[in-house]
């Protein structure tokens, strides 16, 4: 065999063995199978919820007091008939209002 010709069979064998090693070696893998359960599911409905920040919102006249807001979901996406927000202001949520600053900020150690 010619050089040439050995250098050009060389050449094609080192760039399609990495090709053919990722083509077999992905497909044997798995997928990742999601959970049926939405992570953010906070009524435990089966529908997935989303929970929105207001650090600097005004709650019951108190200016960059901060909420959080949760619009529950629907079997359509999310519904517009039932959301919640919560606060200092809320039941059985610990902390005065009035000394909150920007509540809903997750702070990192």
């Amino acid at each position: 065999m010619p050089r040439r010709t050995l250098t050009a069979v060389i050449a094609v064998t080192a760039l399609a063995t990495p090709l053919a090693y990722f083509a077999t070696s992905n497909t044997a893998s798995a997928a990742p199978v999601p959970p049926r359960t939405p992570i953010t599911d906070f009524d435990h409905d089966g529908h997935a919820d989303l929970a929105v920040a207001a650090p600097f919102g005004t709650i019951g006249g108190v200016e960059q007091a901060g909420y959080i807001s949760v619009v529950y979901g629907t079997a359509s996406g999310p519904g517009t008939a039932r959301h919640q927000t919560i606060s200092r202001a809320t039941p059985g949520v610990p902390g005065d209002l009035r000394g909150t600053f920007a509540f809903g900020v997750q702070t990192l150690p």
